[in-house]
């Protein structure tokens, strides 16, 4: 590879990384101000071990979250690993929000400002989880997970009922892949013609699993024949 073509890659990509270096670093300072928050409010209520309030709830948090992130390196959603983020990053914005409103004396601005940050944070990190997935399941020639389109603004004013059902058969129509056992998966893939590897990467199932569906479609259709 040319030093030329190198180049117009990496300026390709740039664009990308930046706004997920961004991303990341949006994450990364709200974690930090939730810590500080929920310290003080611990030190506020006189626990003698302040720290240990943020580090069990935003510990949580960044725990599930880093199982989501070793999900999306290897191209899997972790569905439950997220929904334990959500459940997390809800029980931190409700701490963050109950210290601001006794420390400001009930000032709803304060409030709202508490419980945005890591509701924000979390966003920003499903953001890049979301790029992250598709990135690799690009690089390894796998289909990228399903683009859920968005109805326009203009047809939600005009018809906002019928906009929704249409747009809500839509969404599950394209995501009804991912209510499907892996088992289930394996099956469809194998029958489009992906490759053994392939499946193995996109459903998490075992090699040995694959080859003896492969075996079993084979052997099956020799059978038919």
């Amino acid at each position: 590879m040319t030093d030329s073509r190198r180049w117009r890659q990496f300026t390709a990509a740039l664009p990308m990384r930046t706004a997920l270096l961004a991303v990341a670093a949006v994450w990364l300072l709200g974690a930090v101000w939730s810590f500080d928050e929920q310290r003080a409010f611990a030190a506020a209520k006189g626990f003698s071990l302040p720290y240990l309030l943020p580090l069990v709830i935003d510990g949580f948090a960044v725990a599930v979250a880093g199982v989501a992130w070793a999900a999306s390196l290897d191209a899997r959603p972790a569905l439950a690993a997220r929904f334990a983020t959500l459940i997390a990053v809800l029980a931190s914005a409700g701490s963050n929000g109950a210290w601001a409103w006794l420390r400001t004396e009930k000032d709803l601005a304060a409030v709202v400002l508490g419980v945005a940050v890591p509701i924000t944070a979390n966003l920003a990190f499903e953001v890049l989880l979301a790029e992250l997935r598709r990135r690799i399941q690009r690089d390894r020639g796998l289909p990228p997970p399903v683009a859920v389109p968005y109805p326009r603004l203009v047809r939600l004013a005009l018809a906002p009922v019928q906009t929704f059902r249409s747009w809500r058969e839509m969404v599950l129509e394209l995501t009804s892949l991912e209510l499907l056992s892996d088992e289930e998966i394996a099956d469809r893939l194998l029958a489009q013609g992906l490759s053994r590897r392939k499946v193995v990467a996109r459903t998490g199932l075992t090699d040995y699993t694959v080859r003896k569906k492969l075996e079993s479609r084979t052997n099956g259709n020799g059978n038919g024949e």
